[in-house]
């Protein structure tokens, strides 16, 4: 089952400002032998109209199977398939051993693989891996140091690679998948 969320918002402002002076002054002024009539019009007409429309689309695509009636499971968008790297509830994927507030570090020669179920783009809320010696790769190009794939949109059926050398474990990473946006390229 396929279930297509797709939530469009759209704002409309309209500001129509009218204003419309008249003034009419008419002076007449008569004497026995003299008359003399002024008349001074003047008009003015001022429109002013602002439109503004701003239109955001999203397209979340969630693939859900149900097993037992009543049962629900969400697939994630990736899928921890070998090492121990791991996968939380909300899909964020972290190295071995993360958690930032022990500040723990990942294992000398780790490795981990996961499986990439549908295209999401990387939202990357911490990146801390020896620079050209850990690697976590995604679509074949590798990220280590202060280089990271926030906004990368791993290839769907592709694999998203961690791989750390024998010395300098670091803290590691941890990374969430966040819903396309027009922007990203899958």
């Amino acid at each position: 089952t396929t279930t297509t969320t797709t939530t469009t918002t759209t704002t409309t402002t309209t500001t129509t400002t009218t204003t419309t002076t008249t003034t009419t002054t008419t002076t007449t002024t008569t004497t026995t032998t003299t008359t003399t009539t002024t008349t001074t019009t003047t008009t003015t007409t001022t429109t002013t109209t602002t439109t503004t429309t701003t239109t955001t689309t999203t397209t979340t695509t969630i693939t859900t199977t149900s097993t037992t009636p009543g049962t629900l499971v969400v697939e994630l968008p990736w899928e921890l398939v070998s090492g121990s790297c791991a996968v939380d509830s909300a899909g964020c994927i972290t190295s071995p051993n993360y958690d930032p507030i022990s500040a723990a570090v990942y294992p000398a020669h780790s490795e981990c693989a996961f499986d990439v179920k549908h295209p999401s783009a990387m939202e990357v809320e911490d990146f801390n891996v020896e620079n050209f010696y850990d690697f976590l790769i995604v679509n074949n190009e590798a990220f280590s140091g202060s280089l990271t794939p926030h906004g990368k949109v791993p290839a769907t059926a592709s694999k998203i690679q961690w791989v750390a050398d024998y010395s300098v474990e670091m803290t590691g990473f941890k990374i969430c998948p966040r819903p396309l946006g027009p922007c990203d390229q899958v």
